[in-house]
């Protein structure tokens, strides 16, 4: 699992995986506000978002480049979306039981399996790529109070 913001990384990432092993299977993961590639995988052609609203900020390139669009839609084997509220619940999951702070960026990636939008067969290896730095505590903060008011 690749969450995918230009598209740069999982073309990267996708090229190597099926190069030396073809049957494994690479999914992207986008968020709601951000998901243009998921859009344009739809459209058959590239898609370009007016705005983005996702707090995953770093997913948010408004376009993505011709090369990148046509690996992703040969080689990706499918493209989830996850809310902006499950992508920060996957983050707080993983601040408390794991002591990893990502951003939204990255979580998401957990947030797809854990909301069953990837299947995953009993004992198969998964891999979440968890990259970026780019959330602020202060947010984290915030997040957390959020998730506290829902649970009372």
């Amino acid at each position: 699992m690749v969450s995918i913001g230009g598209g740069g990384l999982i073309s990267g990432i996708i090229s190597a995986v099926k190069h030396f092993s073809p049957a494994t299977r690479v999914y992207g993961v986008e968020t709601e506000g951000a998901n243009r590639l998921y859009l344009s995988r739809a459209a058959n052609k590239i898609v370009e978002l007016p705005a983005i609203t996702s707090v995953a900020e770093s997913l948010g390139a408004k376009k993505t480049g011709i090369r990148q669009f046509e690996i992703i839609t040969k080689y990706v084997d499918d493209l989830v979306v996850v809310s902006d509220d499950e992508a920060i619940q996957a983050l707080l999951e993983l601040l408390q039981e794991e002591k990893l702070l990502v951003e939204p960026a990255a979580s998401c990636c957990i947030a797809a399996l854990t909301t069953g939008k990837i299947p995953v067969a009993k004992n198969e290896t998964i891999v979440a790529i968890m990259c970026g730095a780019n959330v602020a505590l202060e947010r984290v903060v915030e997040w957390y109070e959020a998730e506290k008011c829902k649970v009372s």
